[in-house]
């Protein structure tokens, strides 16, 4: 693969932190700027007049130091997983040469695009003899399960397996299960490549990276049974086809199994074990042990990689091995149920993220992310008053599409004698006609993917009491993790976020999408927010009238978590000079 960036340069005070090389250039026809080698301080090149030194951040293209002296390679991306060098040029900027020493350059920010590298241009060692493609007819029976496999880099070097898992909520999120020894560093650091496969069964190479997506949360990180979980910062596309992986934990030992992996970061490979796997009862019951393969094997590269029961779900990830092709050394596996609980917190227990709810689940089925459009939040009743005309009803909330794509709505009353029902937007613009109830049936179609169309009831009563309503916009919000808690107040002075026609008394409740990253509580008309782990939860707000309509109205917004960054230094500490005493 290789990688352009754009590089943002900013005017800070301290050591430069970008390593290559930063070309200063003046603002007229004076000497030509020179190019100060790495880490070199920015007041050692020559600069000459300009503006004042000015705080904004300025862009910088980046050009491969590794494209040197090949016109053809001119204006191309480099390498991601080699080092580089970045050579950068202002566009209208200088220092001013009598302030050139107040001035150092940071790296500010990159942004990343890959794309694949000729084959030719690649040289690495293949992985052994006896692997199978997963091209081939033997993988047939485990093509979803195919799906959910990816190739691990980290670091732009370390080369690992990990699979994606379903989780027992309900809501489809990018949890990604590979070994905790793959993590040497943070998990932004990370790609994850998809379908990296042989396009025939024998070719055991060829295969595209052009499915992938970069950077992830570290969920869970459990040194003692070799399991980490993470969760993947973007949504795989829905062209990437992916498979969320079935798993089972409660230990029991496949009666066979199938593993599926990338060996020495080679195109995908699936092995074959018929015979039971052996539950190895030292180093504290943490590993199955597969002993041989009667087709495949595994080696590096493979490790991260999920061990398929005989019902095609997932009970652990291998930690380690040394039977390639034909030798007997065991393939160790870290078993999934060692990690349920891991080390009873958060962060060490795959438990809080494979099964938030609590529901005790012991199996869990696979399916595909790619999905038509499906049920979110409750689609509360309402109570109309004949009186008070037509009314918008937002149902937005009430249906979400695995993809991300855009949905349009419709409605149909089922009776137009009570109630009509058209469609505006995101909302459902209901008018009543007449004392009664009835339900009014509103879809939700993705027309950009599967085209098809999701059902829910709307239950409307029109009588002498009204359903609360939103009035303002409740916005995002973001904190840092450790930062003190953000309260939202729902009766500001700017105004009510709610009201009730009928005057009656409202009752506020809040809720998290993601318990494990942010907690939303409520304190009288305040929401309070607190964040837990990095990442972006939503918020949920509701006001009921329970002494009139019992009906509720409801508001949601994002609530982004960052991370609680390490201290920077800033300004300079001076010199200071003592004297010993004789």
């Amino acid at each position: 693969m290789t990688l352009g960036l754009i590089v943002a340069l900013a005017s800070v005070s301290g050591a430069a932190a970008a390593r290559g090389q930063v070309a200063v250039q003046a603002r007229d026809d004076s000497p030509p700027s020179r190019t100060s080698p790495a880490f070199r301080p920015l007041g050692d090149v020559p600069v000459l007049r300009a503006p004042p030194i000015a705080a904004s951040i300025l862009a910088y293209q980046a050009s491969s130091a590794e494209a040197a002296g090949d016109p053809s390679a001119a204006g191309q991306p480099y390498r991601f997983a080699d080092p580089f060098e970045v050579e950068a040029t202002p566009a209208t900027h200088a220092v001013p040469a009598e302030r050139r020493g107040e001035l150092d350059l940071r790296l500010g920010s990159v942004n990343r695009g890959f794309r694949d590298l000729p084959a030719e241009g690649i040289v690495s060692p293949g992985h052994a003899s006896c692997h199978v493609d997963v091209a081939c007819s033997d993988a047939d029976q485990h093509r979803d399960q195919a799906r959910s496999v990816g190739l691990l880099q980290v670091g732009g070097s370390l080369v690992c397996t990990g699979v994606l898992l379903n989780n027992a909520s309900g809501v489809r999120l990018p949890l990604f299960a590979t070994v905790e020894h793959c993590f040497p560093l943070r998990a932004a650091s990370i790609v994850v490549y998809w379908n990296y496969e042989s396009a025939q069964c024998g070719d055991r190479g060829g295969g595209s990276k052009a499915h992938f997506q970069t950077g992830a949360y570290e969920r869970v990180r459990h040194v003692q049974s070799d399991f980490a979980l993470l969760e993947l910062d973007d949504p795989p596309r829905t062209e990437h086809n992916v498979y969320l992986a079935g798993w089972r934990r409660d230990g029991a030992a496949p009666t066979s199994a199938v593993g599926i992996h990338h060996p020495r970061g080679h195109v995908k490979s699936i092995s074959f074990k018929n015979d039971p796997v052996t539950w190895l009862g030292g180093r504290g019951g943490k590993f199955f042990a597969v002993a041989d393969w009667d087709k495949g094997s595994v080696e590096r590269g493979s490790s991260g990689s999920p061990l398929f029961d005989q019902a095609k779900r997932v009970v652990g990830v291998l930690s380690s091995a040394a039977n390639v092709c034909g030798t007997t050394s065991s393939a160790h596996y870290a078993r999934l149920q060692k990690a349920w609980f891991g080390g009873g917190t958060t962060e060490t227990r795959v438990e809080v993220w494979l099964d938030p709810g609590g529901t005790g689940a012991t199996t869990l089925d696979g399916r595909d992310w790619s999905g038509p459009p499906e049920s979110a939040e409750p689609l509360h009743a309402v109570a109309l008053r004949v009186q008070d005309g037509a009314r918008s009803h937002d149902v937005s909330h009430a249906f979400r599409d695995p993809n991300g794509d855009a949905l349009t709505y419709a409605a149909s009353s089922g009776n137009e004698q009570v109630v009509t029902a058209t469609v505006s937007g995101s909302s459902v613009v209901l008018t009543p006609v007449a004392a009664g109830s009835t339900a009014v049936v509103v879809s939700a179609t993705d027309a950009a993917g599967s085209n098809t169309a999701h059902e829910r009831n709307l239950k409307v009563r029109v009588g002498g009491n009204g359903s609360p309503a939103s009035t303002g916009v409740l916005t995002a919000r973001e904190q840092k993790v450790g930062r003190p808690d953000i309260r939202v107040d729902l009766r500001s002075p700017l105004g009510f976020a709610f009201r009730d026609p009928d005057g009656d008394g409202l009752t506020f409740a809040a809720r998290s999408s993601r318990p494990a990253l942010a907690r939303a509580t409520i304190q009288g008309s305040l929401v309070a927010l607190r964040a837990l782990r990095p990442g972006v939860a939503r918020i949920s707000v509701t006001a009921t009238d329970g002494g009139g309509s019992d009906t509720t109205a409801i508001q949601q917004f994002d609530f982004t978590v960052l991370p609680n960054e390490p201290p920077s230094p800033k300004g300079s500490l001076p010199d200071v000079s003592m004297n010993q005493n004789p």
